[in-house]
């Protein structure tokens, strides 16, 4: 016979065996229930979306500028411009964005120049250009932010 109180579960395989207490539920609410060893996770809105939309762009870029790198082999002279505006360009929006330590003007600069680069390339999309500008209104925003909490 088993019984049942607050905290316990049966389980029929657990006969002879004393059944491990129920864990109870939490849901997280509040900042402050965030487990301490997700310390390097960004807690606000403003550089978790920063994150998002900066690995994206960046990701994006890259795997334009290998795909057209792949399709322009055949001409080299065009590779002149496709490789330095995609690669380079997603490769400056990812540093800015995680690299960089301290968001500030090293982070505004780097993403900067990564947009202008990639936005030569990129300015027949729509949503591309769009998400460059809505990123880096999010970087100055952060980097400003940094400023005032260290300030």
């Amino acid at each position: 016979m088993s019984t049942l109180g607050v905290g316990r579960s049966f389980t029929p395989r657990s006969r002879g065996r004393r059944a491990r207490p129920a864990r109870p539920y939490r849901a997280f609410t509040s900042e402050a229930s965030i487990p301490a060893y997700s310390a390097d996770v960004p807690r606000d809105r403003v550089t978790r979306a920063t994150y998002v939309l900066g690995g994206g762009l960046g990701s994006i870029y890259l795997v334009f500028g290998v795909l057209e790198g792949i399709t322009h082999l055949d001409e080299p002279a065009s590779l002149i411009f496709w490789l330095p505006a995609l690669i380079g360009g997603g490769t400056l929006v990812l540093v800015g964005v995680f690299k960089v330590k301290a968001p500030g003007w090293l982070s505004i600069l780097l993403v900067t120049g990564g947009l202008i680069a990639a936005s030569a390339a990129t300015a027949w999309t729509v949503l591309l250009p769009l998400a460059a500008v809505a990123l880096l209104v999010l970087v100055v925003v952060r980097a400003g932010r940094s400023a005032a909490a260290a300030g």
